[in-house]
């Protein structure tokens, strides 16, 4: 799978967490030097990558 990071981002998306997962995430993302917002689309191209449900397995 290849990296979605440096790809444009063309399609806006609204979500709602609740407050303690948002604070969560913000302060993770701030430990690591990063935007939340860029931390989130990382951290869901990592799931992405990561073997899931019905995933195939050599």
């Amino acid at each position: 799978m290849h990296s979605f990071e440096f790809a444009p981002k063309s399609r806006q998306v609204n979500l709602r967490f609740p407050e303690p997962l948002l604070a969560a995430v913000k302060a993770r993302a701030a430990a690591t030097g990063m935007s939340y917002q860029k931390f989130i689309r990382l951290t869901l191209e990592a799931a992405l990558r990561a073997p899931g449900p019905g995933a195939s397995r050599p």
